[in-house]
């Protein structure tokens, strides 16, 4: 198979790009924006195979430059930021991940319920600002 060129046109971590780099195979290179600009999406997409994107834009300006881009990942459900009428009249495929963080977005929503009623936020900018939280105002406060 010949070499595949793979866009990463979201701004990720040095850690995430680490462990993305290690599950692609030899054959395949990977090039990543340097910042989360039009021109430097712009400038990793010109070139590319694939497209991995998360929540990066996908404009028609994006997408007229990569005349060899075949496929676009998104990491996760919607694709209403990709120009999905562009990909359809250049055969370009369009794939989603489902589905694929559920549980952690579960977690986070419960997480943020409790935050709340526990009134973790006003908690919070008191003792940042240097108040004391008494204990009448923690009192009962159970679900």
């Amino acid at each position: 198979m010949p070499d595949v060129t793979v866009a990463v046109i979201d701004k990720f971590h040095q850690h995430i790009k680490t462990a993305i780099e290690a599950a692609v195979p030899t054959n395949r290179t990977v090039r990543f924006t340097a910042e989360n600009s039009l021109a430097a999406r712009m400038a990793v997409l010109r070139d590319a195979d694939i497209a991995f994107v998360m929540a990066a834009p996908m404009p028609k300006d994006l997408l007229a430059d990569a005349q060899r881009l075949r496929l676009i990942q998104k990491l996760g459900a919607g694709v209403d930021r990709i120009d999905l009428d562009v990909c359809r009249k250049r055969g370009i495929v369009v794939a989603r991940l489902h589905a694929g963080n559920s549980i952690p977005v579960a977690e986070h929503t419960i997480l943020l319920m409790l935050a709340t009623y526990r009134q973790l936020p006003q908690i919070d900018r008191c003792t940042s600002a240097g108040g004391a939280i008494t204990e009448e105002q923690l009192a009962e406060q159970r679900l």
